[in-house]
């Protein structure tokens, strides 16, 4: 096979990875989220929202920056692109996380609580494969 041909599977690998984590975290966010609406005088929904967020968005940026790795730089190293994923994930949730405490009021224990959970979702992800 030629390297084109790996390029591209490698790649809807890690696009169809992505799409299945994002499905899973989503699903799980959005009862979190409507169970805060629910029971919105106890519960700050923005904090728990932003938590929702802070999970997500990272994991989809480590997944897409993987996904660069194979495609352009024509990386197949399962452990290199794990490190890339990995690391990715963990610089952009530091940056949000420092973003958010900095620019916004929350309820710190909420959005962690919410991002626990909603990262937990990633347990549940090969039920959706």
């Amino acid at each position: 096979m030629g390297g084109a041909v790996l390029n591209g599977l490698a790649s809807e690998d890690i696009q169809q990875a992505a799409k299945t984590m994002f499905l899973s975290q989503s699903i799980v966010g959005l009862t979190l989220v409507c169970i805060c609406l629910v029971f919105s005088g106890f519960v700050d929904t923005k904090s728990v929202l932003l938590g929702v967020i802070l999970s997500i968005l990272p994991t989809q940026l480590g997944m897409q920056m993987a996904n660069f790795k194979v495609k352009v730089l024509g990386v197949f190293n399962p452990k290199s692109l794990a490190i890339t994923n990995i690391t990715t994930k963990w610089a952009y949730t530091a940056l949000l996380l420092v973003t958010v405490i900095h620019f916004s009021t929350v309820n710190f224990t909420e959005l962690f609580l919410a991002y626990v959970v909603t990262t937990l979702a990633n347990l549940v992800t090969p039920a959706f494969s």
